[in-house]
């Protein structure tokens, strides 16, 4: 994802609900809160650590979406790639980094998304 990319925190939604199989669309809006407040704080040098919460909240959340789809009956192309999202969340400190993140695992698990 380029840095004139613009990032929709809907997919980040789409992503968590996709690991939960949640496809309703009532509560639409409900994950992406999460992403919205990280990109807002991102701006806001003195909401520094309300960024920090976000972060690890948002990281946390994708890192238990990947989970869900490790346990999944996947191909190797499919388990390596969330693999290497998983480790690619632990250096991941910016909205745009997470986005990158977001529309790889998107990608990855394309396959699941409902009919």
């Amino acid at each position: 994802m380029s840095n004139n990319d613009t990032y929709n925190p809907l997919h980040y939604e789409t992503l968590i609900r996709r690991a939960y199989k949640l496809y309703r669309t009532s509560g639409q809006g409900a994950y992406s809160f999460f992403m919205e407040s990280l990109m807002a704080y991102e701006n806001m040098p003195t909401l520094v650590e309300m960024y920090q919460m976000q972060l690890e909240k948002v990281k946390d959340y994708l890192e238990k979406a990947f989970n869900k789809f490790l346990k999944l009956d996947l191909e190797e192309y499919e388990r390596q790639g969330l693999i290497r999202l998983k480790e690619d969340l632990h250096t991941a400190y910016t909205s745009a980094k997470i986005s990158g993140i977001v529309s790889d695992g998107l990608a990855i698990t394309d396959r699941f998304r409902p009919a």
